[in-house]
């Protein structure tokens, strides 16, 4: 009986020795194996994500970079490295998939260590990367429907990439200072402004959160100061001297503006200024043209009130500054969370408390919405992409009909009337004086993922959540 032991114990051992040897002889290998017979060994990742993109790309490519693993005693293929390729080629039916053989420790701390490395330390492709094979790519002839599906991108991001590429501003903004490829082609925009370019390159390297409030307060800028330049065009086209203050002459006024004017009894027009010299005028806080005459006296005009107003202080015109500021602040901001407000009623899914936010509407904000709802729902019209025609002089509301066409739609379609009867009650003044319902709202909007500009968080400023 000894003697038997003694020689399958030999047996066993010279079995595993060579098996040992044939193992490490596969080190260093590429082997080609079946993804359902692979043991995967256990991972960091512990929910790898398996998109119908991902494997629908392994089953029309394969798998094109080889998982890493090891041979267990038995010689079975053990994977470390690889977990997504594998479950993947299982789902799309492959019937080999390349993995590359190396010695492992089996240590749990030095798997786990390795795992998180190779995770963490890889690098994917950057924006300038994207950009320069979306280039190249339509180089080679291919249209951006074929760049999209084979890449698993939007078309828009295809061809945002390509108008960045395109523009070598653009491309050097994403290589200089890590711009997303949104924000390059944003820049696009501005081109020639170096103004507006360089402050949205801070914005977008300092605070990426207000890139989107930024853009638009620009375009304001832009547009605010286009409409300027036609006034003053127009004016010292007809004759007016531009001035940039207003030019009261404390002691003798003879510069006063038009609307303090009188002729012959009644209230002076500009059609009385017509050939006279002394014609002047101011844009005011707002960009609106303020007209002036100077030597009014000598023209033939009485000053129509005595009221005296004092000059402001230097407390008081920093107030108005700042208060002209956050005006124009507010109205840029509003654009921006509008048409992001359309992005939050069109998404396929609503947000998971949507139900509760309409409870809120209806009751808390009942006011706000009944009124909107009066005039037949303006703004959720515009959020749903719906258009709003009229009966005569009076819109119609074409919200019904659009739920009828779109029944599994119904509360996205209620999200958007309660958003816009909110909306509606916004203004200029929800910064000056808000109260917990505004700031209950904006709070509402930022747990959804909205990035609250500065002068919004004023409203949420104003009465902390308690």
């Amino acid at each position: 009986m000894t003697k038997t032991t003694t020689t399958q114990d030999a047996t066993a051992t010279e079995t595993s020795t060579a098996t040992a040897a044939a193992v490490a002889a596969q080190e260093g290998s590429l082997m080609h194996v079946d993804p359902n017979q692979i043991i995967l060994e256990t991972n960091v990742r512990t929910a790898p994500v398996i998109t119908d993109e991902w494997v629908a790309e392994l089953a029309a490519n394969g798998v094109q970079t080889p998982v890493s693993g090891w041979l267990d005693d038995s010689g079975q293929v053990v994977v470390r490295f690889g977990q997504r390729r594998t479950l993947g080629a299982r789902a799309a039916g492959l019937a080999t998939i390349p993995v590359y053989v190396t010695s492992q420790s089996e240590a749990t701390t030095e798997r786990i260590f390795t795992q998180i490395n190779e995770n963490e330390l890889r690098a994917g492709n950057t924006d300038a990367d994207l950009a320069a094979a979306y280039q190249q790519l339509a180089f080679e002839g291919l249209n951006l429907t074929t760049i999209a599906k084979r890449l698993h991108k939007k078309r828009d991001e295809v061809t945002t990439g390509l108008a960045v590429a395109q523009n070598q501003q653009a491309t050097a903004a994403v290589i200089d200072y890590q711009l997303t490829l949104d924000q390059a082609a944003t820049l696009i925009e501005f081109e020639g402004n170096d103004e507006a370019r360089d402050r949205l390159i801070q914005v977008a390297t300092s605070s990426p959160g207000q890139f989107a409030h930024e853009t638009q307060r620009q375009r304001d800028r832009i547009a605010r100061a286009a409409r300027k330049a036609e006034a003053i065009a127009d004016l010292t086209g007809r004759g007016f001297t531009h001035i940039t203050s207003s030019v009261y002459d404390d002691d003798k006024k003879q510069t006063l503006p038009l609307a303090e004017l009188t002729r012959d009894g009644r209230p002076a027009t500009e059609g009385d200024l017509i050939g006279l010299a002394g014609c002047c005028f101011r844009l005011d806080w707002n960009d609106q043209p303020v007209i002036y005459l100077s030597g009014w006296k000598d023209a033939g005009f009485t000053k129509a009130r005595q009221t005296v107003t004092a000059p402001m202080t230097d407390e008081q015109k920093a107030e108005r500054r700042e208060l002209v500021a956050n005006n124009k602040a507010w109205a840029s901001a509003e654009i921006v969370r509008r048409e992001w407000l359309a992005t939050v009623v069109r998404k396929a899914k609503l947000p998971t408390d949507a139900g509760r936010f309409i409870a809120a509407g209806l009751t808390t904000f009942a006011g706000d919405v009944h009124r909107a709802m009066q005039d037949q729902s303006p703004l959720a019209h515009t959020l749903l992409g719906i258009e709003q025609k009229k009966t005569g002089y009076y819109p119609t509301d074409n919200i019904g009909a659009w739920v009828t066409a779109h029944p599994t739609k119904a509360q996205h379609a209620t999200v958007a009337v309660v958003l816009g009867g909110i909306e509606s009650g916004t203004s200029r003044n929800t910064w000056r004086s808000p109260d917990k319902n505004d700031a209950a709202y904006f709070r509402q909007l930022a747990a959804w993922g909205y990035t609250l500009s500065e002068v919004e968080q004023i409203v949420t400023d104003a009465h902390p959540q308690g």
